[in-house]
């Protein structure tokens, strides 16, 4: 029964029950789920007058059914449940006493209804297999498309109450005024702070100096911990009375996003201040770094109002465990409870949650010889019975790629014609299209009504020849696209990162350092690279191999820190005061120019396109073009990786290959992919792969295959061959 004095507070009485049932069960209860399944004993108690014996009973059988739903799944995987995978969420504890109740709500009713009536009295795993069976009949085959102009909605964290709240549906979904599309920049630049700053301060080793619940903390006594100074505080030493010198912050550490003021000045700023960093003797620790990162500074405020940088880097990655599990960051249809049922359909249909995803770049329709490798992967599927989830497709679709091309009529008419081709292929191998969803994303060269924005819609109907209409399971989708495979999450996005980033950042990182001073010590690689041409010699040295292999793990690893798709891309005004009008143009410092100069283009031109004067690197220089791509802000939210899925799949045919060469006086380039792990913090890490280009690395492509009972998930190399 309540006490007076938990009548008066409304606290339930079975929430001090509960946690202590868990807790003698091995199992870890979040607060939310305590008070989730206590609302439901108490209702469940209300509704059939059940004394509290009974309802002791009901919550006995609640934590069996956690406990059991937790051993379930790790046996699956032949292993002992770990501390992690014991911790009982909302969505656990609400599937919890679903199965308790033995209904089908929220999964259908009608014959679904009968059976769960009839399994009431059934066992623990009885009843688990009933509610898969309905499960399966409400989400399919677990796999989901989501368009990110369409599906991703927005969510900006609120700083004073400290959740995830809805800002805005997605971009295609509302009605736009002028006002609100004026507004958009701004408020994604504001959100987007606020999002970095409690991703940081999720993280236990750092905390703020203003927060003074964290006072012991700042003398000193946790070793581990990182205290952040916001940017509003960082001043500048004054003078004191007796001249003795001044009084300031000393060497801190602060966090903020990079800006300029103007043309040449560098700045850090948060929501309330912007200060000018001195960078001329700053490490760069690690990834990309430029105009538009969030980054941690540690150095020393100056009574010039300067603060001079010893060190700068990007803040550290979150694991997903540590993110909100109850906001669909993802996008799509699906509730959370709905993913938890994603993964108990993963133990009882392995066969459908292990297939295998394939990934595909710079597939030329144009070619006959890419056609007929096409054609051939897709027979060899069929004949040995194993169709792929899903095969994605990822521009550019013609060999051109484009340009000032893709408005020719001829360009369109060969562009519609490589699609018409490719659906008599498709139309061949109806028994494909029956197990696998045939996704296209559009390149960088594409055509299309949105080919200059990032995000960017999909191609349109009339230029793919009807293949999306006239095919199942043939998915025009947006660029970025992502793709839930069960409960895994996948962020597939063809651009080419290497080409945008590299010359934007402020210089190269202590990882690329080691590499990037052998092959600079005493020849540029521009000069390297034409004494072997002189020499007749067409093999790479091994230092390039290793400056490429450096290259990728800075990509994947910034995209990470940053999680976001366009790290560095255009900023708007952080500040709500700010009078700049958010127009912020990049300032590369070119420190990457000799070595991207060594390396084919796309078009095997041998100079690399829109890049800077090798002659002139190291100098501060405006930028020689405008972008190739300007953000559709409000899809931004689309382009964020937060949570980190389980899989990022790029296309990147800018990426040098390990076999790239210059022979004969020109530059021929493989475009070879490149795969990696980067380590969150959780059980799995997230695999990182770039497809390079189908058409010009010898039909290569990557297979990405979830995790099972036999192994972890893994990204790995295939090629189509004669």
């Amino acid at each position: 029964m309540k006490s007076a004095r938990e009548q008066a507070r409304g606290v339930n009485p079975f929430l001090k029950q509960i946690s202590a049932s868990f807790s003698l069960a091995g199992l870890q209860l979040r607060p939310q789920a305590a008070k989730l399944i206590a609302e439901w004993l108490q209702g469940s108690a209300c509704d059939s007058q059940q004394s509290e014996n009974n309802a002791a009973e009901h919550l006995e059988e609640v934590v069996n059914i956690c406990k059991a739903l937790v051993q379930k799944q790790a046996s699956a995987f032949k292993r002992l449940a770990s501390a992690d995978e014991c911790i009982v969420d909302t969505d656990l504890a609400g599937e919890a006493c679903r199965l308790r109740l033995g209904s089908s709500h929220g999964l259908g009713g009608g014959e679904d209804t009968q059976m769960h009536e009839s399994s009431h009295s059934a066992t623990l795993d009885d009843r688990i297999m009933f509610s898969e069976i309905a499960a399966t009949k409400a989400l399919g085959d677990g796999v989901f498309v989501i368009d990110a102009l369409r599906d991703v909605e927005r969510f900006a964290y609120s700083t004073t109450e400290g959740v995830f709240r809805h800002s805005s549906p997605a971009f295609l979904r509302k009605r736009w005024t002028e006002q609100e599309l004026s507004q958009l920049r701004p408020n994604i630049a504001r959100e987007r702070y606020n999002l970095m700053l409690q991703r940081l301060l999720r993280d236990p080793r750092f905390f703020l100096s203003t927060d003074v619940a964290n006072a012991r903390r700042l003398e000193g006594q946790m070793d581990d911990s990182v205290c952040v100074t916001p940017v509003e505080s960082l001043r500048a030493p004054s003078s004191g009375a007796s001249g003795s010198g001044g009084k300031g912050n000393g060497r801190v550490i602060s966090f903020g996003r990079l800006s300029r003021s103007g043309i040449e000045t560098l700045c850090l700023e948060d929501l309330r201040k912007t200060v000018p960093l001195d960078i001329s003797q700053a490490e760069v620790m690690s990834g990309f770094v430029g105009e538009g990162a969030f980054v941690l500074v540690e150095g020393e405020m100056r009574a010039s109002g300067v603060f001079h940088v010893s060190t700068i880097g990007h803040p550290p990655i979150l694991s997903r465990d540590a993110t909100p599990t109850h906001v669909n960051f993802f996008g799509g249809p699906l509730e959370p409870r709905d993913v938890m049922t994603l993964k108990q359909m993963e133990i009882s249909r392995p066969s459908e949650a292990q297939r295998l995803v394939f990934s595909l770049s710079d597939v030329y329709l144009d070619d006959s010889s890419v056609l007929s490798r096409i054609d051939r992967l897709i027979g060899l599927c069929v004949e040995r019975q194993c169709e792929p989830s899903a095969l994605i497709l990822m521009g550019n679709f013609h060999s051109s790629g484009g340009g000032q091309l893709s408005l020719s009529p001829s360009f369109l008419e060969e562009f519609k014609n490589g699609f018409t081709a490719l659906r008599q292929i498709l139309k061949k191998r109806r028994q494909f299209l029956d197990r696998t969803r045939v996704i296209f994303i559009p390149g960088p060269g594409d055509p299309g009504p949105m080919s200059t924005l990032f995000p960017r819609g999909p191609l349109p109907q009339s230029l793919t020849a009807g293949i999306a209409d006239d095919l199942q399971n043939v998915i025009l989708a947006s660029n970025p696209c992502r793709l839930r495979h069960f409960s895994r999450e996948i962020v597939i996005v063809r651009r080419n990162f290497l080409a945008d980033m590299a010359g934007r950042s402020l210089g190269p990182s202590t990882q690329l350092c080691p590499h990037l001073s052998r092959l600079w010590k005493e020849e540029t690689v521009l000069e390297r690279v034409k004494r072997e041409e002189a020499s007749g010699l067409s093999s790479v040295p091994l230092e390039r191999r290793s400056v490429r292999a450096a290259l990728a793990s800075e990509l994947a690893h910034t995209l990470a820190f940053q999680a976001h798709l366009d790290p560095l891309g255009a900023a708007g005004p952080i500040q709500q005061d700010d009078l700049r009008g958010g127009v912020t143009s990049a300032t590369p410092s070119y420190w990457a120019a000799p070595l991207l100069a060594a390396w084919p283009t796309p078009e095997g031109t041998g100079k690399w396109k829109g890049g800077p004067d090798p002659k002139k690197c190291g100098k501060q220089q405006p930028p020689s073009a405008p972008p190739s791509t300007h953000p559709l802000w409000g899809a931004e939210q689309s382009l964020w990786l937060y949570p980190m899925p389980d899989a990022l799949i790029i296309g990147d045919t800018s990426f040098p290959g390990e076999n790239s060469a210059v022979s004969g006086g020109e530059a021929v380039s493989s475009s070879a992919g490149w795969d990696l792990e980067i380590q969150t913090g959780d059980a799995q890490p997230c695999l990182v792969c770039n497809t390079g280009s189908f058409a010009r690395s010898g039909f290569s492509f990557y297979t990405y295959t979830p995790e099972s009972p036999d192994g972890p998930a893994a990204m790995e190399s295939s090629a189509v061959v004669d």
